[in-house]
C-alpha cells in the first residue's frame, strides 16, 4: 500500500536555529516574519510535519532517518528538493537547522509494507528549499528522539550555491521551454534537470511529450477510442504545473462552452493535486473541470478551450498569468444501421445489464405483487424508457408512479449507475402464471456491435380467498333410509323464577380489552428487541451522517486552530467508524483503501483521505490562509460526507 501525496503551498519561511520553533505555530511564525525576517518558520514547518506524521506511526523493528537532496549544486534563484525518510517508532524529532534556506514548498506521504508477518512503515517529507546566499550551505542533521534520548540521526547535507548565471560544477542541463505566450516565472530555474520523481509518481502516458519541460499547460482529455452519437463520454480539463513552480492560487476565468454537446458537469476540486511524471519531469496535475458530454449528432465536435489565471510567487510577492487549453477535436460516428434490432430505441448507447424480480412468489386473488426492473451499467442511461411488460391473460399490469429510485453518477465511464422501474401485477383468478423475459437492445460503443440485455422468466402462483381445505357434502345413511327425527314434547312452563344475573356490558368489554392490550404490548416489545438485535447496526449507520453534520455545525465556534482541526479529524473518523465500521486509528491511506473496498468511487475515497491529511497539517503546521478558510472547509467536508453516505457497499468488507 503506498500513500497518495497531500500537498499544501504555505508562504515561504526562513529556517531558524535551535529547537524553540517547536513550540510556535505556523501562523505565529508567519506574523513574526514581517518583524524578524521570518526567523524560525521553515524549521518549524519541517519539524511540525514530521511530528504530525510520527503521531500516526506504528512500532517497527528499528529506527532510522535519511536526508537526500536531488542535487548538491545549484545557482541562486533555483531550488533544491530535500527528501526526509523516517522509519521506526519514536516520540519526537529535532532539527534540521537551515538558517541559509527558505522553505517554498512541502509535501508528505507514508507507505506500509507487510512481508512475512512483519510490518514496515515509512514516513516521507519532501521540501523545496531556496538558498539565501551563495557559498557552501549546510542543512543540519535530523534526530529521532525516544524520551530524551537520540535513537537515530541523519548526516548533515552540504549544498554548493553559485551566483546566478555562473556555471555549475557539473554540465548544465538543457533549458526548459516556457509557456507559449507567457513570460518565464521569475525566480524559478529555467535550466534545470528533471527532478527525481518519487516511486509513487506514475508516468502519464496520455500527455503529449511535446508538453514535457513546460512550466505549466492545460489539456482537455477525452477517450481515444471511436465515439458515437448519443454516447456520454467523460471529459476533463487538467492543469499541469511543474513541481518546482510555487503556485499559490488558481482562478477559473472562462469555462468551456461545449457548443454542440449536452453536458453534465461533475464536482471538481482544483486544490487536490496528483504527482505525475512526463518524460522524466515531475509535475502536479489538477482537474479543473470534469463531466460527461454527449454529442448532439455525428461529425466533427470541438471541445472548447478553458482559460484560467495562475498566481505564482511567494508570500511577499507574486504575479498573475493567463493560461488556456487548446481546442480538442473529436470525431463522432453515427450509430451503424447494419444489424440494428427492430426494437432498438435511438439513444440507448453504452453497456447495460437487466434484472427483473418479484417481491413475492405467491399471492391471493385481490392482492398484487410488485415487479421491479433494474437497468445497470454505463452509457446513456437517461435514454432508457420503462420497458413494456407482456403479462399473461388474467393478470393486470399497472406502472407504479415515478419514484426517486434512480442512482446516476458521472465517472470515467461517462454516466454510470442504475435506473429502476416498478409495476403492480394484479391477478384476476387463481392459477400459475409466467412472466416472460424482458429485453433491452442497446448499442455497445466499446465493441461496436448491437447487444441485448435480458431478464430471467418469473413465475407467480395465485390462489383464491377461500380456505384451501377439502369441502365435505352431507350424505344420507347407508341403505338410503332417511334419518329418524326424534320429536320431544315441550315441558309445560312452571312458575317464573328470578331473572338471571348478567355482568354489566362495560365490565365485559374491559375484561376483553385488557388481555388484548397486554398481548399487543408484549408483542411490540418482542419485535422491537428482535429488530434491534438484527438491525441495530443499521440504525447506527443511518444516524451517523446526522450526528456528523450536527458536530460540524458546532465546530464553527472553535477559536483555537489546533482544537478546530483536531475536532474536525475526530468528526470524520467517528462518522467512518459508525457508517463503515472503520477503526479510528487508520492512516489516511488505509482509509482511502478501505473506502475503495466498500465500493466508494475513487474521487470520493481520495477526497476523504485528503481531508484527514489536511487535518494533520492544520493541527501540527497550521497556516493563516488555511485557518481563514474554516467555513469553506466545513462546507466541503459536509458535502463530501453526504456524497460518501450515498455509496453502496460493493462487496468489500473494508478495514477491520
Amino acid at each position: 500500500m503506498s500513500a497518495a501525496m497531500c500537498r499544501r503551498s504555505p508562504p515561504p519561511e526562513r529556517a531558524g536555529e535551535g529547537d524553540g520553533f517547536l513550540q510556535e505555530t505556523f501562523a505565529g511564525a508567519e506574523a513574526a516574519s514581517g518583524r524578524s525576517n521570518g526567523k524560525a518558520g521553515g524549521a518549524f514547518l519541517l519539524a511540525a510535519v514530521i511530528c504530525a506524521l510520527v503521531a500516526a506511526s506504528s512500532p517497527a523493528a528499528a529506527q532510522s532517518v535519511r536526508t537526500t537532496p536531488d542535487r548538491t549544486a545549484i545557482a541562486m534563484g533555483e531550488t533544491v528538493t530535500l527528501e526526509v525518510m523516517l522509519e521506526g517508532s519514536f516520540d519526537g524529532t529535532r532539527g534540521p537547522e537551515m538558517p541559509d534556506f527558505t522553505v517554498v514548498g512541502k509535501s508528505s506521504g507514508s507507505s506500509v509494507t507487510i512481508a512475512n508477518g512483519v510490518t514496515r512503515q515509512e514516513q516521507r517529507i519532501v521540501l523545496q528549499l531556496a538558498p539565501q546566499r551563495p557559498g557552501n550551505l549546510t542543512i543540519g542533521a535530523v534526530s529521532l528522539l525516544s524520551g530524551s534520548k537520540v535513537v537515530a540521526q541523519s548526516r548533515p547535507v552540504t549544498i554548493k550555491v553559485v551566483a546566478k548565471g555562473s556555471p555549475l560544477p557539473s554540465e548544465p542541463p538543457p533549458s526548459s521551454p516556457a509557456i507559449p505566450g507567457m513570460p518565464a516565472f521569475p525566480g524559478l530555474p529555467q535550466a534545470q534537470a528533471p527532478a527525481a520523481s518519487p516511486p509513487t509518481a506514475p508516468a502519464d502516458q496520455t500527455v503529449p511529450e511535446a508538453m514535457s519541460g513546460k512550466q505549466a499547460f492545460l489539456l482537455a482529455k477525452a477517450p481515444t477510442r471511436p465515439l458515437y452519437a448519443g454516447e456520454p463520454i467523460y471529459v476533463e480539463y487538467v492543469l499541469f504545473t511543474r513541481s518546482d513552480v510555487p503556485l499559490t492560487s488558481i482562478r477559473l476565468e472562462t469555462p468551456p462552452r461545449l457548443a454542440g454537446f449536452v453536458a453534465e458537469q461533475a464536482p471538481a476540486n482544483s486544490d487536490e493535486g496528483t504527482r505525475v511524471r512526463i518524460k522524466g519531469q515531475s509535475y502536479e496535475s489538477r482537474v479543473l473541470w470534469r463531466g460527461a458530454v454527449m454529442a448532439l449528432g455525428p461529425g466533427k465536435a470541438i471541445l472548447d478551450p478553458l482559460s484560467v489565471v495562475l498566481s505564482v510567487g511567494d508570500f511577499f510577492s507574486h504575479r498573475r498569468y493567463s493560461l488556456a487549453s487548446e481546442p480538442a477535436a473529436l470525431t463522432v460516428l453515427p450509430v451503424p444501421a447494419e444489424g440494428r434490432p427492430a426494437d432498438w430505441v435511438e439513444g440507448i448507447v453504452g453497456s447495460f445489464a437487466l434484472k427483473a424480480t418479484l417481491d413475492r412468489a405467491s399471492v391471493r386473488v385481490g392482492e398484487s405483487a410488485v415487479l421491479t426492473v433494474e437497468v445497470t451499467g454505463s452509457g446513456n442511461l437517461r435514454a432508457v424508457k420503462p420497458p413494456d411488460i407482456q403479462a399473461p391473460d388474467g393478470v393486470r399490469v399497472a406502472r407504479v408512479p415515478a419514484q426517486d429510485l434512480d442512482e446516476l453518477v458521472v465517472d470515467v465511464g461517462g454516466v454510470s449507475g442504475r435506473r429502476t422501474f416498478q409495476y403492480l401485477l394484479s391477478p384476476e383468478h387463481e392459477g400459475d402464471f409466467e412472466i416472460g423475459r424482458i429485453d433491452l437492445p442497446y448499442f455497445n460503443s466499446v465493441s461496436g456491435h448491437y447487444e441485448r440485455a435480458r431478464s430471467e422468466i418469473l413465475r407467480l402462483a395465485v390462489s383464491t380467498n377461500r380456505g384451501t381445505g377439502p369441502v365435505h357434502e352431507a350424505l344420507t345413511p347407508e341403505g338410503g333410509h332417511e334419518p329418524v327425527t326424534a320429536i320431544v314434547a315441550a315441558a309445560e312452563p312452571g312458575p317464573p323464577g328470578p331473572p338471571p344475573w348478567e355482568l354489566p356490558t362495560a365490565l365485559v368489554l374491559l375484561g376483553m380489552t385488557i388481555p388484548m392490550a397486554f398481548w399487543m404490548g408484549a408483542e411490540a416489545i418482542t419485535r422491537k428487541r428482535r429488530s434491534l438485535s438484527l438491525h441495530g447496526d443499521l440504525s447506527v449507520r443511518r444516524k451517523a451522517l446526522r450526528r456528523a453534520r450536527a458536530a460540524l455545525e458546532g465546530l464553527g465556534r472553535k477559536s483555537d486552530a489546533g482544537t478546530f482541526w483536531g475536532h474536525l479529524d475526530t468528526v470524520i473518523r467517528d462518522y467512518l467508524h459508525a457508517r463503515f465500521d472503520l477503526p479510528p486509528g487508520l492512516s489516511p491511506d488505509e482509509v482511502r483503501q478501505a473506502l475503495r473496498e466498500f465500493g466508494a468511487p475513487e474521487p470520493d475515497a481520495a477526497a476523504i483521505g485528503d481531508e484527514l491529511d489536511a487535518c494533520a497539517f492544520g493541527r501540527f503546521a497550521p497556516s493563516a490562509a488555511q485557518d481563514r478558510d474554516r467555513a469553506a472547509t466545513l462546507a466541503r467536508v459536509r458535502d463530501r460526507l453526504g456524497t460518501l453516505d450515498r455509496c453502496k457497499a460493493g462487496g468489500g468488507t473494508g478495514a477491520r
